[in-house]
C-alpha cells in the first residue's frame, strides 16, 4: 500500500519527505512485543466482538501472580501506551473489566451469544481512567511548583482537568479519576514539585509511599 502511495506522488513530494524521514526523529515509548503466537487471538477476539460472541479465557492475574479461568463477554479492544486491551464483561466478576490481551494464556470463542449494551462505548467507559486501571470516581487536587507549572500547563493531562493558577507561580491540577492506583504513581514521579491537596486517602498513600522509599535508601 505505501509503495501505491509512492507512485503516486509527484517527485517534489517525494524529495521532502525523504527530507523529513532525515530530519526528524521519533523515540518510542516502552511497548510489549506480541509473538506472532497472538495473531489467532487477536482474530477470535475481533470475530468474538463482531458476533457478539462468549469467550472463555485463562487469564493470568498480575496482582495476584495467578491464572483465572473466566468466562467474558468482549465488548470492544482498546490500545493504550504500547499494549492491547479487551473491554469486556467478566461473569465471575459480575462487571465490566480490562483485561491485557497478552496476558491471555488459552481462549475458545463460545457459540453462546451476549447482548451489549446498547450505548456502550469503549472510549467512554475509559475515559475517567487515569491510564488503564478503573476504579472509585475520585476528586483529586494536585499543587505544582512553580519549576514545573509551565510543564503542567502546556498538555491536557485528563478529560475532566481544571487548572487553577495560584499568586506564587505554581498551579493547581484538579480532575475526577477512577481510583487514585495510577494517579498515584504519576505524582510520584514529580517528586518534591507536586503535592496532593486531596483526597486525604491518597496523601496518606503518597506518605506511605515516600516512607517505604525512605527506609530503602537509608
Amino acid at each position: 500500500l505505501f509503495k501505491k502511495i509512492q507512485a503516486m506522488l509527484p517527485a517534489e513530494a517525494m524529495a521532502f519527505l525523504k527530507e523529513v524521514e532525515n530530519n526528524l526523529y521519533v523515540r518510542e515509548r516502552p511497548y510489549k512485543h506480541y509473538r506472532k503466537t497472538l495473531a489467532s487471538l487477536f482474530d477470535a477476539l475481533n470475530r468474538a466482538i463482531a458476533d457478539h460472541r462468549a469467550m472463555y479465557i485463562t487469564y493470568f492475574t498480575m496482582s495476584r501472580g495467578e491464572d483465572t479461568r473466566r468466562r467474558i463477554d468482549p465488548y470492544s479492544m482498546w490500545y493504550f501506551d504500547g499494549s492491547f486491551y479487551v473491554i469486556g464483561y467478566c461473569h465471575s466478576r459480575k462487571d465490566i473489566r480490562v483485561f491485557a490481551v497478552d496476558r491471555i494464556k488459552a481462549f475458545r470463542v463460545s457459540a453462546e451469544t451476549f447482548q451489549r449494551p446498547e450505548k456502550f462505548s469503549g472510549g467512554e467507559f475509559m475515559k475517567t481512567s487515569f491510564g488503564v486501571f478503573q476504579g472509585k470516581p475520585t476528586r483529586v487536587r494536585i499543587r505544582f511548583s512553580a519549576a514545573v507549572a509551565g510543564y503542567v500547563r502546556e498538555k491536557k493531562w485528563h478529560e475532566s482537568q481544571a487548572l487553577t493558577d495560584n499568586p506564587d507561580g505554581s498551579v493547581d491540577l484538579e480532575m475526577e479519576v477512577a481510583g487514585i492506583r495510577e494517579i498515584k504513581l504519576w505524582i510520584l514521579g514529580w517528586g518534591a514539585q507536586a503535592e496532593v491537596l486531596f483526597p486525604e486517602a491518597l496523601r496518606k498513600e503518597i506518605r506511605a509511599e515516600i516512607k517505604a522509599m525512605k527506609s530503602r535508601y537509608q
